[in-house]
């Protein structure tokens, strides 16, 4: 486990593998770039409180909770979480591109900052997509059609869109309870192919773009 209140400078390819550790940070951790900093271990957590984050190299999680409480999560490169559960509670903005793979993401009410997520397999979500956020549902070989589960409706601002790559797999969102608002955009690309489908009640203030086949199944 991890406590840091001063500085953490990853210069060279690095792995947290403590069983169900967990990582704290108030202070400044970096990942150089070109280097990687991999988290896994049963079920850890790594917990950006405050202070600064710069994920300057591939950030990697396997299974456990990221949970983005306040600073600043900065850097160019990615933040990959696979099985991971996501808590995007700061207000951001997030500056590393989020790949969610068979993960969960959850939108706190302040987390209002730029970011961009894409999502493969199968999870579930929760919370409003502000201005500035972008969430691509990704169908593709590995992972299948990637299906986003909202127990409870929400809200888009942002630009939500389905697509596909290198396979014949869709993009899915269920709404089981409430409405999904579309205040902005959601665009329903054709990519490599595959169904798309709407399964909420939807209440649209904004655009929905239907470029590829598309079935609203509630």
């Amino acid at each position: 486990s991890l406590v840091n209140t001063g500085a953490v400078n990853i210069n060279g390819n690095t792995s947290f593998n403590q069983y169900n550790g967990v990582y704290t940070n108030t202070g400044t951790m970096a990942v150089a770039a070109g280097k990687t900093l991999t988290v896994s271990g049963g079920y850890p957590t790594l917990n950006q409180n405050g202070g600064s984050f710069t994920v300057g190299g591939p950030y990697s999680q396997f299974a456990g909770t990221f949970n983005y409480n306040g600073g600043t999560l900065g850097g160019g490169s990615t933040l990959s979480l696979n099985s991971a559960i996501l808590n995007f509670n700061g207000a951001g903005p997030v500056g590393p591109a989020v790949f969610l793979t068979s993960s969960s993401l959850n939108i706190g009410a302040a987390a209002t900052g730029a970011a961009s997520f894409t999502w493969r397999g199968i999870g579930n979500y929760s919370g409003n997509l502000s201005a500035g956020q972008t969430l691509l549902l990704e169908g593709n070989g590995p992972q299948g059609t990637a299906t986003l589960k909202a127990v409870n409706g929400f809200a888009n601002w942002g630009t939500i869109t389905l697509d596909s790559t290198n396979a014949l797999y869709g993009g899915t969102i269920n709404v089981t309870t409430g409405v999904l608002t579309n205040n902005s955009a959601i665009n329903i690309n054709q990519g490599s192919g595959g169904p798309r489908s709407i399964g909420a009640s939807l209440v649209n203030t904004g655009a929905v773009n239907i470029n590829g086949n598309t079935s609203f199944n509630q």
